[in-house]
C-alpha cells in the first residue's frame, strides 16, 4: 500500500517536472537576445537546466507509471486501453526530450553569446518552441487519459 502511494507521488511529481520544466524555455532565450553576451549565456544555461529537469521528469513519470502498472494491475494484460495510449505518449515525450529538446539546448548553450549567433539562436528558439509544444501536447493528452474514467476499461 505504501509502495503504491510512493509510486503515485513520484508519478505526479515527475509529470509536474515534465510539464513545468519546459514552460518558459523559449521565452527566456528569446528575451535574452536584446541583451549582452553574458545574459545570453546565462539564459542558455538556465534553459539547458530546465530542459534537463523536464527530461528527468518525463523519465520519472514514465518509469513510475510502468511500476504502477505492474504493482496495481499485475502487468500490461489487465491494463485499460487508455493507459496503453498514455504510456505510448509518455515514451514519445521521452524521445522528444532527449532527441530534440536537449540536443537543441546543448547547441544553444555552446553558441550562446558568440558573434553572429543571433540567427542560430532564433532558429533554436523555433525548434525549442516546437519541442515544447509537443511535450505539452503529449502531457495534456496523457493527463486527460489518466482521469477519463468513463472510457471502457
Amino acid at each position: 500500500m505504501i509502495g503504491s502511494l510512493v509510486l503515485g507521488v513520484l508519478h505526479i511529481a515527475g509529470a509536474a517536472l515534465w510539464f513545468g520544466g519546459v514552460l518558459s524555455i523559449a521565452p527566456i532565450v528569446r528575451r535574452s537576445l536584446g541583451f549582452g553576451r553574458d545574459v545570453q549565456r546565462s539564459a542558455a544555461t538556465l534553459a539547458y537546466r530546465f530542459g534537463w529537469f523536464s527530461g528527468v521528469g518525463t523519465l520519472l513519470s514514465c518509469a513510475s507509471g510502468v511500476a504502477l502498472i505492474f504493482s496495481h494491475y499485475g502487468g500490461f494484460k489487465g491494463l485499460p486501453p487508455r493507459f496503453h495510449i498514455a504510456l505510448t505518449l509518455s515514451i514519445l515525450a521521452l524521445l522528444n526530450a532527449f532527441l530534440l529538446l536537449i540536443p537543441t539546448l546543448s547547441r544553444l548553450k555552446a553558441h550562446a553569446g558568440e558573434e553572429g549567433a543571433r540567427t542560430k539562436t532564433e532558429d533554436a528558439v523555433k525548434r525549442l518552441s516546437l519541442a515544447t509544444a509537443f511535450s505539452h501536447l503529449f502531457w495534456f493528452i496523457s493527463l486527460i487519459l489518466m482521469f477519463a474514467r468513463s472510457w471502457p476499461s
